[in-house]
């Protein structure tokens, strides 16, 4: 995951990983197609910055997206993930609401999932399990 990560923010954003991250679950390509929706979404809707932040804990593998933006509203919390659902005020951002919950189905297809994350900001964050060494 945090290869794929350092990848997908090509030096255009911060990323902040433990010097030790075990490996997620999932064919590299399929954690990639999760984590782009992540990405675009936050190039979407932050002001002026992005930073992944990859940890691990309880046998699981995360990384945070995070943006300067407004943020998920409160009231959409879970409905985020529907198809064809947007935010608030986001009707001329070019999304046509179906990242998130493909995102998510992707992610699920590993074992692992999509969920909102606490702000400041925008936060949503990809959690797969981790494969121990020698796994």
């Amino acid at each position: 995951l945090a290869a794929i990560a350092r990848e997908a923010a090509d030096g255009a954003m911060a990323v902040q990983a433990p010097a030790e991250l075990p490996r997620g679950e999932g064919d590299p390509e399929v954690v990639r197609r999760a984590l782009a929706p992540l990405l675009e979404n936050a190039h979407r809707h932050a002001r002026s910055r992005i930073e992944l932040v990859l940890s691990a804990s309880g046998g699981r593998v995360r990384v945070a997206v995070r943006d300067d933006g407004p943020g998920v509203p409160p009231a959409l919390g879970e409905r985020a993930f529907d198809p064809g659902v947007r935010g608030d005020g986001h009707n001329d951002d070019g999304g046509a609401g179906l990242g998130l919950a493909l995102a998510r189905r992707l992610a699920r297809s590993c074992g692992g999932d999509v969920t909102l994350g606490d702000g400041p900001g925008g936060c949503f964050v990809l959690d797969l399990p981790a494969i121990e060494p020698g796994d």
